[in-house]
């Protein structure tokens, strides 16, 4: 967090994982460090597609749903990926998180 805050963004963001960038944003909206957050979620997107299990993972952090551009990235593939729904991950989510996504618009 702090190399980002310093300076370091450019450098660190890259070699994050899927699951440290979300982290990272966790605490970026927890200390509102804005000027950074447009990378990191660019970042989390980019990546949220790569792994089947990465979706379960942004959607079950509050946090990945605050941010329009994630939230839209999150429900698209939500959309077109169907093999979500049956998959065992899914029964684990929470039910704060399914009453988010059967009250989508996009679905």
């Amino acid at each position: 967090f702090l190399k980002c805050v310093y300076g370091g963004s450019e450098v660190i963001i890259p070699k994050l994982t899927f699951q440290e960038s979300i982290d990272l944003l966790y605490v970026m909206d927890k200390y509102i460090v804005t000027e950074i957050i447009p990378k990191v979620v660019s970042h989390i997107i980019s990546m949220l597609a790569l792994r089947f299990d990465n979706i379960f993972i942004a959607i079950s952090n509050p946090v990945c749903l605050q941010h329009k551009k994630l939230e839209e990235a999150i429900f698209k593939i939500l959309e077109f990926e169907t093999e979500i729904f049956s998959s065992p991950m899914f029964l684990q989510l929470d039910g704060t998180v399914l009453q988010h996504i059967v009250k989508a618009e996009h679905l």
